[in-house]
């Protein structure tokens, strides 16, 4: 059995979703009150907001590369909201301009890895730097402002959406997931995704242009690191530069917990799904375990060490015969 789901691909999403059900066995066994309906709804309102971040993760990851500006771009949505709603802006125009500015910056990464022939890797992270010199010298490091009271509703793990006993941040993360599947599933720009991410050179032969594929992939990291900085900002409540630090992390365990290969071409989110559910159930363990904050980060890098080296046992598909 072990040798069919590594020869189809699928040993480490079934891995991941095993983990994911025996961490929900574990958390309902060690914390009281986990299997009550706020309990339940508290964790899906946890994850939502990491797996609408890495969405767009997800995608850069398939293709080969990786974004380590989505920390830098939520914290700019959350803080941007936050100064231009307190100044009475409109909350519609706001929301518009700050998308388009997430997308661009984006789309820039992309450009410049691509033109460059740059490790994303290197462009995210200096990109995200500036992004965060920015908010800093326009803020003078004191965030001001308050977020509209529809979007901290929308974010709120205790709003529900009239029947439905969901929060609404649960709704937008069905959606991002929704769209993220069939764009890299369904459409053509999601074949080439995986073409490039498979093996560069073969791609680019079967006329496959790369540039357009960059930019487009990191276009859509910006959209959904914007998306995921609105839930944010309703979240927290008022603007923080640190406020996306936790998920320049975050979102890369949710990729590889679930199983998307690092090297490319290989993995979906279905699978981030699934290791964003793994790395919320084990941070909300350690801490009802009262584990201290530098232990937690042990532990979880520890995991990420075990599962990296499982899956590195599965060929990639360029190696596949």
């Amino acid at each position: 059995m072990s040798l069919r789901l590594s020869a189809t691909g699928l040993g480490p999403a079934v891995l991941a979703w095993l983990c994911v059900a025996v961490l929900l066995i574990a958390a309902g066994a060690l914390i009281d009150g986990f299997y009550t309906w706020p309990s339940i709804r508290s964790v899906f309102a946890l994850t939502a907001i990491l797996g609408i971040a890495a969405a767009g993760q997800t995608i850069a990851v398939v293709m080969g590369g990786i974004d380590l500006s989505i920390p830098a771009l939520m914290t700019l949505t959350a803080v941007a909201i936050n100064e231009f709603t307190g100044r009475g802006w409109p909350i519609v125009p706001v929301l518009v301009l700050i998308a388009v500015v997430c997308v661009g910056v984006g789309a820039l990464n992309g450009l410049l890895s691509a033109v460059f022939r740059v490790h994303p890797l290197i462009i995210t992270l200096g990109v995200g730097f500036m992004v965060g010199g920015l908010l800093l010298a326009w803020t003078q490091g004191k965030p001001e402002g308050s977020v509209p009271e529809f979007i901290t509703d929308a974010a709120a793990a205790a709003s529900t959406m009239g029947p439905i006993p969901l929060p609404p941040v649960v709704a937008v993360w069905a959606a991002v997931a929704v769209l993220t599947i069939v764009m890299a599933r369904r459409t053509g720009f999601g074949r080439r995704v995986y073409a490039y991410g498979s093996s560069p050179r073969a791609a680019e032969y079967a006329l496959v242009r790369p540039r357009r594929i960059w930019v487009g992939v990191f276009a859509f990291s910006g959209f959904t690191a914007f998306v995921a900085g609105v839930m944010l900002a309703g979240f927290t409540g008022y603007g923080d530069l640190s406020v996306g630090e936790p998920y320049l992390f975050n979102t890369v365990a949710a990729v590889v917990l679930g199983g998307t290969s690092l090297l490319g071409g290989r993995g979906g989110y279905g699978r981030t799904i699934a290791g964003a559910l793994m790395l919320t159930l084990a941070q909300l363990l350690l801490v009802s375990q009262g584990v201290e904050q530098s232990v937690q980060q042990v532990a979880l890098g520890v995991l990420i060490v075990v599962f990296v080296a499982f899956y590195g046992r599965d060929l990639h598909v360029r190696d596949r015969v």
